[in-house]
This record gives structure tokens, sequence and C-alpha cells, in this order.
């Protein structure tokens, strides 16, 4: 293997993921990971596999971890029933994650159109 793709592999070895807690009033503290490169695959992935009003759901579910186990809230399976919370109450959660990932303004508004014109406030 090359000298690059040396380099390439360490920083993958050393990669730790951070996370941002966030408070969601009436529930309490969430933690918003910033996903590897594989776990943002998996999440566009999955957005593209299921109805687009699940956008909001799927979110929480890739996104939302248990800050002190490092694991996952919610599982795929799940995203029925997160489709039922109050957008108002995760709207805020959706852009938090999404910014602190790194999705750009244009992506976050290709999110708010794929969401079948249902309202979102994700600014």
């Amino acid at each position: 293997m090359s000298e690059i793709g040396e380099k390439f592999l360490a920083k993958a070895r050393a990669w730790k993921p951070t996370y941002e807690p966030m408070d969601v009033p009436g529930i309490g503290t969430v933690h918003i990971k910033r996903l590897d490169a594989g776990e943002r695959d998996r999440y566009e992935w999955a957005s593209k596999k299921y109805d687009s009003n699940t956008s909001r759901s799927l979110v929480l579910v890739h996104f939302l971890f248990d800050g002190e186990r490092g694991s996952r809230l919610f599982r795929d399976e799940d995203c029925a029933d997160l489709d039922h919370l109050d957008p108002a109450m995760i709207d805020p959660v959706v852009a938090r994650a999404l910014t602190f990932n790194g999705y750009t303004e244009a992506e976050r508004e290709e999110l708010v159109k794929n969401l079948n014109g249902q309202p979102a406030n994700l600014s």
C-alpha cells in the first residue's frame, strides 16, 4: 500500500466520534453524533429507501445517540412511531443534527422539499 493509503488508514483508525448534547424540552438531553463516513452513507441510503415522510424520523434514528454508551437511541423500525412526534419539538433537533454533521443549507432545503410540503422549521 502507498504512503498516502497508509495515512488514510491511520486517520480512519484514530478517528473518535464527537457528540453534541442538546436539551429537548419535555424529554431531556440527547446527544447528536458527528457521523463517520459509513454511518453517513447508511443514513443517506436509508433516506432514499424509505418513504419521504420519514425524513425527520430518519434523522432522529441515525443521529441521536446515548452519549455515555455511544449507541443509537432508536432502531430503524422506530421510524413509524417517531413520525407521530410534533414537528415543532423535533425540527430544532433535526436542524442541529444536520448542521453539526456539515450538511449545507442547500442540503437542508432539499430535506424540507422532500417532506411533501409538510411545514418544517429547520432554520
